[in-house]
């Protein structure tokens, strides 16, 4: 189980990495935002606090819209209980699919 120092830290970056980091004259598409950061959240929620109101098959979607979207695909075990093998795969996932955000927010169309 993660720390709930590592959940905050986490949290408080991307906070900071998707909402005071904007791009200057650029159009972001704020469906894709929307999805992106719901889909973000709902993975940290399942795996850092194990939220009980969240869906298995919300937080299995929102793994799939992220591999799909970023082509980063998440290394999690599918059996059973779904969740990440370590600690180090969900942060590598998480920082992944961060900077390919920040990296394509401004680019990306439908």
């Amino acid at each position: 189980m993660i720390s709930n120092s590592c959940y905050w830290r986490l949290n408080c970056g991307l906070y900071f990495l998707l909402t005071i980091y904007s791009c200057e004259g650029c159009t972001i598409d704020e469906e894709m935002k929307y999805k992106f950061n719901s889909s973000i959240k709902t993975v940290v929620d399942w795996e850092l606090k194990n939220d009980t109101t969240i869906y298995t098959d919300d937080y299995l979607n929102s793994l799939k819209y992220l591999g799909d979207l970023t082509g980063n695909y998440p290394k999690v075990d599918y059996g059973g209980y779904t969740h990440h093998l370590s600690k180090e795969d969900f942060n590598s996932d998480i920082a992944n699919w961060k900077r390919w955000y920040e990296e394509n927010k401004c680019s990306y169309s439908r």
